[in-house]
């Protein structure tokens, strides 16, 4: 989701996009002279202190710009990837009956692991129910039967 190509910026205004941008560079830029400083042979102690501090306090800055931001525009942090993971309880109210599930797979070297996510069991049971299967496909095998269905 992170890489998609949806212009997830467009809700912000110029000056917030401009400021965002801005605060960003001065981490960086504050990253780069603690790292510098940090490995000098003979490093400023005090100079080193205060790229710090102006370090901590320019990732607080960033930190609640960001907030605010997340305020004015609720949609932006999910579209950031930045929202909070459901717990079990929350995903299991997107399962409506017995006949529903939520998949997610993750795909290693040597195998592929489906979670299946269903509606609980017993009634009145509010729990979910988690279950992990070992699909025993490695990840080139999987890419051959997947460029063969696109095929």
């Amino acid at each position: 989701m992170r890489g998609g190509r949806e212009n997830i910026t467009k809700a912000l205004t110029l000056p917030e996009r401009e400021q965002e941008k801005r605060l960003a560079e001065d981490i960086a830029s504050l990253n780069r002279q603690v790292i510098y400083e940090g490995a000098r042979q003979q490093a400023d102690q005090s100079r080193f202190a205060e790229l710090k501090t102006r370090l901590e306090k320019a990732r607080f800055a960033h930190t609640d710009f960001q907030g605010r931001l997340y305020t004015a525009h609720p949609e932006l942090r999910v579209k950031r990837g930045q929202s909070q993971p459901l717990t079990l309880e929350q995903a299991g109210e997107f399962l409506t009956d017995s006949n529903t599930a939520l998949l997610e797979y993750t795909v290693a070297d040597d195998k592929t692991f489906l979670f299946a996510l269903t509606a609980p069991i017993q009634k009145g049971s509010e729990k979910p129910v988690l279950k992990l299967y070992d699909l025993k496909i490695k990840r080139k095998d999987l890419v051959d039967r997947v460029r063969k269905l696109n095929q």
